[in-house]
């Protein structure tokens, strides 16, 4: 599904969408599936295509048990069908480009960043980044701090 993202979209990392999959951190996969749920039921949740490319290796090569390879398709399959999926383009790469040094991002990160940017969300929801931190109006939360509060975003 792609299209006109939601106002206040909430672009979602690789990290989130792994966790549901990932037996051997219960504490972290129950989170996901909370947030998960909660993004895609207030219809705020967004998926940058480079996101969907990422999801695949680790569903099949480091979780525990990994998924099988048509298990893992089919979970990609799933996300592109149900949720919002942005797409990247050239504009977001030469941004990436140009801003990963200066925000001291890896190159993967600063084209998630760019594509946030662009799209206008609000904030970017991983573990990757400093938690709190505002980058050119896009703001980064990590849903697996205890201290994070799902109703508080979603408001």
């Amino acid at each position: 599904m792609t299209g006109a993202i939601a106002p206040a979209a909430l672009f979602v990392d690789t990290n989130v969408l792994v966790y549901p999959h990932d037996t051997s951190s219960p504490a972290k996969r129950t989170r996901a599936i909370e947030v998960l749920e909660s993004v895609r039921r207030a219809g705020r949740g967004v998926i940058p295509v480079q996101v969907l490319g990422e999801f695949y290796n680790p569903l099949t090569r480091k979780i525990k048990p990994p998924l099988t390879p048509r298990d893992a398709r089919e979970a990609v399959l799933e996300y592109s069908a149900g949720w919002p999926v942005v797409p990247v383009t050239v504009a977001e790469v030469h941004q990436a480009v140009a801003s990963a040094a200066r925000h001291q991002f890896h190159f993967w990160d600063a084209l998630i960043w760019a594509a946030a940017k662009t799209a206008g969300a609000s904030a970017v929801l991983t573990e990757d980044f400093q938690d709190g931190r505002v980058i050119e109006g896009v703001l980064f939360l990590d849903p697996f701090r205890a201290d994070f509060d799902l109703a508080r975003v979603l408001r």
